[in-house]
Formats: C-alpha cells, sequence, structure tokens
C-alpha cells in the first residue's frame, strides 16, 4: 500500500523520531528544597570533585617542584598569589602568572582585572604529566586523586545546577544560588546544598568592605538575608545569605577571615550532540563559564577554553551551532597577557577575545563531532587570588539515558585454583590480551536485543568508531573498551542484563566477575538463571523505573581474570577476517594469542613457530575446517595458506562465495632442567583458526587465478602494464585502522590500470572473447577507454542457463566533462572505468556465466581494435536476506561488527541517466559550471560507456538527504582520477586528494552539511566542487546502524504536485536523496506552519496568584489527544471526567506572562499554537 504526504506534513511525520532522539529531555531535573529558603527548586546534580588547598604548604610544594638543578628557580612557579607563604624570597623568581601586576587603563581601572593568562594548561589531558598544567608551568600536585599535605580531596560530590524547563538550561550561578557543603564541611560521597539567594560575604578593600555575592563552597550559610553586591560591579543590589566562617583544616584568605579562599573544583558534564549544534527549540548549543580565577575547559581530553590566570570574573563561551570559542568581560574589554605580558595594551583590547574554533581543535568537523556519540566536557576551577570569588556555569547540552558496558582485564594472574595471585600481568602478555575480541549478548526484558546501535570508547573515553549489535544481540569489546548504547529509554520501568560468552581461546582460562551500576534511586539487581543448554556468564539484571526528569544511566562492567597455563604456555584465540578484493593478505594471527614460559613472554623467536598443521579427510580435525593441508600448505574450497615470515598468507583462488576456515597451530619450545640437572625440552602446541569472509563485495584482477578465460578468432590476448606487489589490508573484523569495504590502501595509492595491469585484445584480425562464472546478485566489467577501444557484447546467463541480460555497448572514448566549450576528451586513455554494470539481475542470487565478445576493429567505427578488461567486481557474494548462502548469518554478524550490515548503493550516473529518461533530469544531482550556473544534467545521459559522473576544477555536484542523522548514518563516495593523474576535490569543508585510477570509497560522513529546519525535518547537503585535475563520482554508498529505506525524490507523484510517495510502515528509517532545489523548497515550505491536527475540543487557562506570583497553566481537551507542549515542554494528561487535564506549574511568575502550547494527536501530528496568560 502507498500513502501520500504533503511535503509539509512529510517533514514534520517522518523526522518525529529523529527530532525525539535530539532533545535534551523534557526536564532533566529533581525537586530540591532550598536550603535556607525552603522553596522548591528544580536541580539536576553533576558529578564533581572538590579540593581545599592550604596556599602556603601549596607554595612551598611549587617552590621545590620549581627549584633547578643549581638550587634556583626555574621561574615556572604556580602559586597562589594573595600569601607571600612558601614562595621564592626573590621576586625575579616569580612568572607573571602568579603575580598581580598594578598596572591601570585609562578609566582608572585596573587591566589584570580583565587579563588572561593562556597557556599554562596542556592542549590535551593526555599529554600532561601533572594534570591539567602543561610544560609552561611547574606546579604543586594541585588536583591529586588523594589527599596530600597541602590538598583535602572531595569526591563524587554532587554539585547543584538549577533546571530551566523552559529554556533547557542547567545553571550554577554565584550570582543567583549559594551553593556549599552542609555545614560548610567537605565530605566526599555527597549532595552539596543550594540556597534561594546566593552567598554573601564582605568584601575586599576595593569593595569599600561591602558585602558582594560569590561562591563559598566551604562556607555555610545564615538563615537572615540581607543586600549584597553582584559580580556586575557596586551598581546594583541584590539580597544574599551572608556566609558563616568556615570550618576547614587548610586556613583563610588573609583578607578576609570568614570565606574560605583558595579552593578548586573539577566537574565532568556527559553529553551528546546534534547535527546543527542546535537543540530542539532551535537554539543554539552552548557551554558558557563566567568567573575567577583560573578555568580550563576540555572536551574529549581536549583544551576548549583556556580563562588561565588571576583576574575578575572572565566570560568564556563555546557555540557548538559555530565552533566558536570567545571570551569577554564586565569591563568591556578583555586581553591575553602570554601575548602582552605588561598589559600594554589595555587602552586598545576588543570587547571580545576569539581562542580558536572547538572543531578545528578537535579535528573534526561539527557533523563528525555529533556523529561520535556521547562526549564529556571537562571543567577544572581554581580561586587562586584573593578579595573575590564567583562562579558561573551554565549550557545546554543535552543529556540522554544510556547502557553501558565496559570490558576490563584483571593486572594479575589467577593461580590454579582461580584466585588472584601475586604474580602481575607483564606488560607485553597484556598488550596481546588487549587484543582479543570479547564476545557480549545484550538482553533487554530477557530477550537478546538484535541491531541496537552503540557508540564504541577506548580506555581514554576516546570516540572509536559506531556498530551496533548483530541478529542474536551480540558484540565484541577488547580490553579497556567501552559500549554505550544510545536511543535508551529508562523513563518507564525496564530490565536489562549483559552476557559475556567464553566461547574463544582456551575457556578455562578466563573467569569474569560483573558489576553493574545505576543513576537510578531504587535500582533492583537480581541474578540472572541461564535456559538449558546456554552457555556464558551473564552479569546481574538491572530492573530501574526511570523518570522524563532524571538522567538515567546503568553501567556495566566486565572484569576478566586470566589464568596461566602449563608451562611453555601457549592459548590461542581465533580470528576472523573479511576480503573485498581478490588480493592475497597477509594476518599476523598470533597478534591475540599469547605464549609464555613460568608467566613470561617468550622472546625467543627459534622456541615459538608458527605453523599449517597436517589435515587429511580421515583426520578428526577435518570437520572444522574447509580443506586440507600438508607440507605447511592449507588447500580450501576457495584458496590456499601459508605461513610465511611468522605470519599466515591467504590467497583466494577462485571466486570468494562462502565461508573459508583455515587451521593453524603455534608450538612453543623451552629448555628446562630435570630432578637431575639435565637439560630437558619441553614443548606445548596448540592449534586455532583463521576464518575468512567475503565483503559484500569483492573486486578481482583480471589476472585472478583462473577466473578469467579467453577465446579468440584471430585475436591477440596480451598483458599490459607491469603488476604492482602487495597485500591487501587484513580486514580484521572490528578493527576501525582498516578502510571501509570497497577500498584498500594498494588501491589508493595507484594510478592506471588497476594493481598496474590489465588484459588486452587486439582485434584488428578477429573477434576475442572473454568468459568468467560468478555467484552473487550481480557484477561490473571495468576496462580502459581511448579513440581505439572496440564495440562489445555482454551476455549473462544464470545457473539454468536463462539468458538474464544483454547489452551491446560502444567502449570508444565519449567522455564529456561538463563544460559547454568541450563536447569530448580525444585522443585521451581513461582507466578502470565501470563499462558494464548490473547490481541486481533478475535471477537474484545465483551463480552466473558472463561473456564478453568484443567484434572484429571496424565494426561500428575504423580503428576500435583494442580492449582491455583491468577488474570484475561482484556484489553480495554471501547472498541476501531473502536467498542466502550458509555461512550467511556468520558473515552478517562480521558486517554487523564493521558497520557495513545495513548498507545501500547508487551508482551517480546510472542515476541521473535514469532520472532523465523519466523526466526527472534534476531530482538527485544538480551539476555547476565554474561560474556556478547550473549544467544540463540531461546532457550525460548518451556519453559513453562510463557509468562515472566528471568532474574538473571549478565544477561542482550537489545532493541533499533528507532525515540525515550522522549517528544513524555513514556516507561514502566512490571517487577516482581516470586519466592516470592525481586530482583533488573538496566535500563541503573537506580536501580529498586522489590517487587512485581503480574506484575507491571516501568517507564524506563528516562534510555533510546540516539543517534542521523549523518542523524539525533534518537536512543534509552535500557540495562536491573539482578543484584540481579530473575527477571521477562513481557511486554514494550509505551504511546505517539499523536497517534503512533509501528513497529518492523519483518517488514524487506529478499528479499531486510533487506529494512524496512512501511507504507507511517503518517511515522513520527512510533516507531521501533528493536534489539542493528540493530541499530548499521543503526549507520554505517548513516555515509556513499549517495546523493538521484539529482537537475535538480544547481550552486553555491559567490560575495566577499575583501575590505569591504562582501560576498553574491548565489545558482541557478531547480524548483525542495523546499530550500537549507548554513551552516545548511534554506534558501527559489525566483523564478527569470523560476530559484529559494537562497542568503545568510555574513559581515567580509576573502578570502576563504567557505561555504557547500546542497539543499532538497520538500520531506526532501537531495542531495550532494555542496560549495562556497569567492575568
Amino acid at each position: 500500500m502507498k500513502t501520500k504526504f504533503a511535503k509539509r506534513v512529510f517533514s514534520s511525520m517522518l523526522t518525529l523520531g529523529v527530532l525525539l532522539s535530539l532533545l535534551p529531555t523534557a526536564a532533566f531535573a529533581e525537586k530540591v528544597t532550598s536550603s535556607p529558603g525552603n522553596t522548591d527548586l528544580e536541580v539536576e546534580y553533576f558529578n564533581s570533585t572538590l579540593y581545599d588547598w592550604n596556599e602556603a604548604k601549596a607554595n612551598a610544594a611549587t617552590a621545590n617542584a620549581d627549584t633547578n638543578s643549581n638550587g634556583g628557580f626555574e621561574g615556572k612557579g604556580f602559586y597562589f598569589t594573595d600569601t607571600s607563604s612558601g614562595k621564592p624570597n626573590s621576586d625575579a623568581d616569580i612568572p607573571a602568572f602568579s603575580k598581580w601586576i598594578i598596572q591601570k587603563d585609562s578609566d582608572g581601572k585596573q587591566a589584570q582585572n580583565y587579563y588572561i593568562y593562556s597557556g599554562l594548561a596542556a592542549s590535551k589531558l593526555s599529554e600532561s604529566s601533572n594534570a591539567p598544567f602543561s610544560n609552561n608551568v611547574n606546579a604543586a600536585n594541585l588536583f591529586s586523586s588523594q589527599n596530600n599535605d597541602y590538598t583535602n580531596v572531595y569526591t563524587n560530590v554532587k554539585v547543584p545546577f538549577i533546571y530551566d524547563k523552559e529554556t533547557g538550561y542547567y545553571e550554577l550561578n554565584s550570582d543567583k544560588n549559594g551553593v556549599y557543603f552542609e555545614n560548610g564541611t567537605g565530605a566526599s560521597d555527597t549532595k552539596m546544598q543550594i540556597a534561594d539567594l546566593p552567598a554573601g560575604y564582605t568584601g575586599y578593600s576595593g569593595y569599600q568592605n561591602k558585602k558582594v555575592t560569590g561562591f563559598a563552597p566551604f562556607n555555610s550559610l545564615s538563615s537572615t538575608s540581607g543586600d549584597a553586591y553582584s559580580t556586575a560591579g557596586l551598581a546594583s543590589t541584590t539580597k544574599a545569605y551572608p556566609i558563616n566562617k568556615a570550618n576547614n583544616a587548610n586556613g583563610q584568605g588573609s583578607q578576609n577571615k570568614n570565606i574560605k579562599y583558595g579552593f578548586g573544583m573539577v566537574t565532568t558534564v556527559d553529553f551528546q550532540m546534534t547535527d546543527t549544534g542546535k537543540d530542539a527549540n532551535g537554539k543554539d548549543i552552548t557551554f558558557e563559564f563566567a568567573g575567577d580565577d583560573d578555568v580550563w575547559v576540555y572536551i574529549d581530553g581536549v583544551l576548549a577554553l583556556d580563562i588561565g590566570g588571576t583576574h575578575d570574573a572572565i566570560t568564556g563561551s563555546i557555540n557548538f551551532a559555530t565552533g566558536d570559542v570567545i571570551l569577554s568581560s564586565p569591563y568591556g574589554k578583555v586581553g591575553d597577557k602570554t601575548t602582552d605580558k605588561n598589559m600594554s595594551k589595555c587602552n586598545s583590547l576588543s570587547s571580545t577575545l576569539s581562542q580558536t574554533n572547538l572543531y578545528g581543535a578537535l579535528g573534526t568537523t561539527r557533523t563528525g563531532f555529533a556523529a561520535q556519540g556521547n562526549h564529556t566536557l571537562t571543567i577544572y576551577y581554581m580561586d587562586r587570588g584573593q578579595g573575590r570569588t564567583n562562579c558561573l556555569i551554565k549550557f545546554n547540552l543535552p543529556q540522554r539515558d544510556s547502557v553501558s558496558v565496559t570490558k576490563d582485564i584483571g593486572e594479575y594472574y589467577l593461580d590454579e585454583q582461580h584466585k588472584t595471585s601475586e604474580d602481575k600481568i607483564p606488560s607485553e602478555v597484556m598488550a596481546n590480551l588487549s587484543n582479543i575480541d570479547f564476545s557480549f549478548t545484550l538482553y533487554h526484558e530477557g530477550k537478546a536485543v538484535a541491531d541496537k546501535s552503540y557508540s564504541l570508547y577506548d580506555s581514554d573515553g576516546n570516540f572509536v568508531s559506531t556498530g551496533s549489535t548483530d541478529a542474536n544481540g551480540g558484540f565484541t569489546l577488547k580490553n579497556g573498551q567501552t559500549a554505550t548504547f544510545r536511543n535508551i529509554s529508562l523513563d518507564e520501568e525496564s530490565s536489562w542484563y549483559i552476557k559475556e560468552n567464553l566461547s574463544t581461546g582456551t575457556n578455562t582460562r578466563w573467569e569474569a566477575e560483573w558489576t553493574a551500576s545505576s543513576s537510578v534511586t531504587g535500582a533492583k539487581t537480581e541474578d540472572v538463571t541461564l535456559g538449558e543448554g546456554e552457555t556464558g556468564v551473564p552479569s546481574q539484571k538491572v530492573t530501574v523505573t526511570g523518570s522524563s526528569s532524571t538522567t538515567d544511566t546503568i553501567n556495566f562492567v566486565c572484569t576478566n581474570s586470566y589464568q596461566r597455563g602449563p608451562d611453555p604456555d601457549v592459548d590461542i584465540y581465533d580470528d576472523t577476517i573479511v576480503l573485498d578484493y581478490g588480493l592475497p593478505v597477509e594476518v599476523d594471527v598470533m597478534a591475540n594469542d599469547v605464549v609464555t614460559n613460568y608467566g613470561e613472554v617468550i622472546t625467543d623467536e627459534d622456541a615459538i613457530s608458527l605453523t599449517i598443521p597436517d589435515i587429511t579427510k580421515d583426520s578428526d580435525l577435518y570437520a572444522n575446517y574447509t580443506g586440507t593441508s600438508s607440507n605447511g600448505v592449507f588447500t580450501g574450497t576457495y584458496g590456499t595458506a601459508e605461513v610465511k615470515d611468522g605470519k599466515i598468507v591467504y590467497t583466494l583462488t577462485r571466486d570468494f562465495c562462502g565461508i573459508e576456515k583455515v587451521p593453524y597451530s603455534v608450538t612453543a619450545t623451552v629448555t628446562v632442567k630435570d630432578g637431575d640437572g639435565n637439560d630437558v625440552s619441553r614443548s606445548t602446541t596448540v592449534t586455532g583458526t583463521l576464518t575468512v569472509i567475503p565483503a559484500t563485495s569483492v573486486y578481482y584482477e583480471e589476472s585472478f587465478g583462473t577466473l578469467v578465460t579467453t577465446k579468440t578468432n584471430n585475436a591477440k590476448f596480451e598483458s599490459v602494464g607491469t603488476s604492482l606487489i602487495g597485500y591487501q589490508e587484513t580486514g580484521l573484523v572490528g578493527t576501525t585502522t582498516d578502510s571501509t569495504y570497497g577500498a584498500d590502501a594498494v588501491y589508493m595509492n595507484n594510478l592506471g590500470d588497476s594493481y598496474g595491469t590489465s588484459l588486452k585484445a587486439d582485434t584488428t584480425n578477429g573477434a576475442a572473447q572473454y568468459s568468467y562464472t560468478f555467484t552473487g546478485t550481480g557484477t561490473t566489467i571495468y576496462g580502459r577507454v581511448s579513440n581505439k577501444t572496440g564495440y562489445i557484447r555482454v551476455t549473462v546467463t544464470d545457473s539454468e542457463g536463462k539468458e538474464v541480460d544483454k547489452q551491446y555497448i560502444d567502449t570508444i572514448n565519449y567522455v564529456t566533462v561538463p563544460d559547454s566549450e568541450t563536447e569530448q576528451i580525444l585522443d585521451t586513455t581513461l582507466y578502470n572505468i565501470p563499462i558494464y554494470q548490473n547490481t541486481g539481475l533478475q535471477s537474484g542470487y545465483d551463480t552466473y556465466k558472463v561473456t564478453i565478445y568484443v567484434y572484429k576493429s571496424g565494426t561500428l567505427h575504423d580503428t576500435n581494435n583494442e580492449f582491455y578488461l583491468d577488474g570484475i567486481r561482484v556484489y553480495q557474494p554471501m547472498g541476501t536476506s531473502t536467498k542466502d548462502n550458509e555461512g550467511y548469518a556468520t558473515a552478517n554478524s562480521a558486517y554487523s561488527t564493521d558497520g557495513e550490515q545495513n548498507v545501500a548503493v547508487v551508482n551517480i550516473r546510472e542515476k541521473i541517466v535514469a532520472d532523465a529518461d523519466k523526466g526527472y533530469a534534476d531530482d538527485v544531482f544538480t551539476l555547476t559550471d565554474v561560474n556556478g550556473n547550473i549544467m544540463n544534467v540531461k546532457d550525460y545521459s548518451d556519453i559513453g560507456p562510463n557509468q562515472e559522473l566528471y568532474l574538473k576544477e571549478g565544477y561542482s555536484a550537489s545532493f541533499a538527504l533528507v532525515n540525515w542523522d550522522s549517528k544513524s548514518y555513514k556516507l561514502y563516495l566512490g571517487l577516482k582520477a581516470p586519466n592516470g593523474e592525481a586530482s583533488e576535490v573538496t566535500v563541503g569543508s573537506g580536501t580529498f586528494e586522489i590517487g587512485n585510477s581503480a574506484d575507491c570509497y571516501y568517507d564524506i560522513s563528516d562534510y555533510v552539511e546540516v539543517e534542521t529546519l523549523e518542523d524539525g525535518t533534518v537536512i543534509g547537503y552535500v557540495n562536491i566542487e573539482g578543484a584540481s585535475g579530473l575527477t571521477a563520482l562513481t557511486n554514494l554508498k550509505v551504511t546505517g546502524v539499523d536497517e534503512f529505506n533509501l528513497a529518492y525524490s523519483t518517488d514524487l507523484d506529478e499528479d499531486n504536485e510533487g506529494d512524496i510517495v512512501t511507504d507507511d510502515e517503518d517511515t522513520e528509517n527512510t533516507l531521501y536523496l533528493v536534489s539542493k532545489t528540493y530541499a530548499a523548497g521543503l526549507a520554505e515550505e517548513a516555515v509556513e506552519e499549517v495546523p493538521v491536527f484539529t482537537p475535538g475540543s480544547i481550552t486553555t487557562s491559567c490560575s495566577y496568584a499575583s501575590k505569591s506570583k504562582k501560576a498553574t497553566v491548565n489545558v482541557v481537551t478531547s480524548k483525542d489527544v495523546a499530550y500537549v507542549t507548554i513551552n516545548g515542554v511534554k506534558v501527559t494528561g489525566k483523564n478527569v471526567s470523560g476530559k484529559l487535564r494537562f497542568t503545568l506549574s510555574y513559581k515567580k511568575v509576573e502578570a502576563g506572562t504567557t505561555w504557547d502550547i500546542v497539543a499532538y494527536n497520538a500520531d506526532g501530528v501537531a495542531s495550532e499554537h494555542y496560549t495562556a496568560t497569567a492575568q
């Protein structure tokens, strides 16, 4: 059944699932009662570590760190500026960043008030030996993980941030709310108190000893408020609670004996990013800090905001929509002492200071950053000067529920009783153990969760890749890795557990221990009993009932302990690789195997041997493998394997359409003393398996084995060119350093014929014939084209001899670039051209025979006496979900791990030609010349045999993707330099150097430019422009973490004014490939808000108490309303007398305040806008 959707309806309905996934939340907060004040506040707690420093002792420790080998000072000491205790006696030994310099500007203001000092913190946390400090600084261990002589450390402290439902911002603001330890006494594992007014204390002499607001976490508050001046200065006052004297062990500041200066805080915020850098309300996602003194903000361990130095309140902001990182100050100007040490430019400073571009600093794009899933923002905050202390942290970073699984290997061996021994695993052994893929299964409500997407992170929290569980809910992790499952809702009761499938290696070697935790109060855990015949080690089942008003998480950690075996010890773990080329492959199968003697790695290479064991059809091992072996050579169903230089070299010998199982053995031999002191040789041999799987498409050279046969009628065949020498990439499943399927390092730097050669037929004296047989769903034939290449006929027959395709193709070079002055490239040879392509032959998955008949010279043209066969590609050699080969499930599991399980491929030129034939010439791709003029795409429909689109310098091709989501999809573009000369193209903000003539995929996902329309539709724009040379665009390849449909603008119904026609199921997972012009039309349509849902009845009102300034918004509707939003906040209703009633209450509401109300039906379709006003 087909259903028609008007453009505006299509935009809102199809993207509803995407929109919901981008919402920061309805309200990630909980109600707490302020103290003092006894006022209900909506807050969210963020984990922090607080530090209480003894400044004099810390200075002494810093001076010691700054001491050089001669007993003097390096002059890089990071000191607290107020007290002289502990510092060097000579001012010359104290650097400028540890001083308050009295330098006034023309307004009489101290310039250091608005000067930062950049460069004190490391550019990456991983590069700092004393985090977060850089090598420019010698500092005490101020941010220690444990107490020391000058530091009291308080961990797992929950710091309350006010949550604003209307704006979606979280805010810690010392000018609005006092935040402090209960009784002013620091403690770990506690929630800090929050007041409904700021803390106030007596400022230093510069504030005329008047009370000012500030951040005083180590001071409790009086319950009686008074007047105080805010951070903005002495212009106006606000109400504040006076502080009580600090209760701490590390002393007070010298200027004020009540408030505790000299403290610090490290706060972490986990978040995800949207493709546009905007929240669900269309506002830029931002992070803002304002305060003194030193503040450094890291994103994923990279310094993003640097407000180092002692100064008054400086504001720093990060805009995730633009990537801008900007500094400003209340003084209307801001400077940096690193570049202006004497502050001599203080009278000519600008009002803002641009520090960096966030995405440039991170080495990615906004889209690439969003695609990486979870991120961590880390704030280092210090009060290092004295007289004022203030802090504002404000952000609307999206928060999401999640379930995460972390893999860990214990540091120590297990003994024979499987108990932890005193023997630590050597680093060399741990390195090999860390290469092992441990198998897990995700369970929800007792059932394995198939095709569930996750983000993969390494042990340092760095993003590695995205993946998804396979059809059985399986996924793999290496030591230190964490899989975080996205798009999880824990708002209603649900249960989750993980099972480790200890089914590889020597099973008895490993012991698993699980821990589980949850942020949800009242989370329940219970043991899991496996079913009959089920193997593995399950975690406890965690059952939670979360809420839309909290950030809910479940975290599992699986710790495996390892037992060494008899000495010498050989422990083998099987390997799986996926091949997408017919070239030989070299596999280091021992990279994840462990060979030790008495727990230590055997370093003597002569003591270890890797061999192919002898296996005959009568052997016990024969059933485990796909062939036999003798004399060190394995002969399998699809290829051969042997050992070369300590690695397995596997060579395909026929078309690859099944799974190959290759045996290998590792033997360790050591010499030990027997009881009589004589040398005795001891050895251990263990056999493992290398599993080899064909990729979703496989490319073969024309010289591959016996795949291609030739037949001549007086034609001459010869191999031309010089073959390259090299192996294809290993293709180890789950390895992110390998290229995507359809690309390889060997071919990425190979101009001309692929792998250096092609098979030429000279038809001057007669016709020629090539033929090959393959199993799959389709094929492509690649070869040269020139002004001498001939006329051919391609015939394809299926396994029953039925002719399923026949094409007559003129291969002479009719290639045209988009240039009105040049219609042909004459006397030019183009390489590795897809002369014939059919990816979906009519018999589906089958075995086919392809015959290429090359006509004698003179047929159709006078000089077409050549044909060059360069390569062959076979599609879906393992079959499809509807018709598969034995082993398909195993292969699909590998594809899933590699992120290649859900794939759609579009041939660009073929699509253009098909659209032109149907009268939709500009429905997807827009071609533009060097002057920006749109080219006539239909001109490409009559150009030669080439299944390619050509760009030269200044020309561009563009398209758009409706419903794009960088977390769900990856986009690859087939690019090549067809004339054998390197070229260059730009895709969005990215530049790609093309050094391959063979078709290879380039990952362009990070360079999709994303826009979210007013109705929530997400559109990704792609613009490809030739920068130099000639570049061919071949295919678009889209991979999805979930199953998806790829539709086109050719699905438009001409009879209904361009409405979209699509299946009415699973529309959320439909990605539309459309033209840039059509996408722009969607954007114009989205601006017009057209009501499409009319409730049976709806009334709105506001109950308002002018004295208490409390308001309750009331909405009463008919039962056809599923929910309403009040100023963007989703509200569910209660059944009252046959109607639905929705309410939302507010405090501190001024008369005249108006709320925007929208009703939605069960399909998520919105009504017109209604209002309610406080009056």
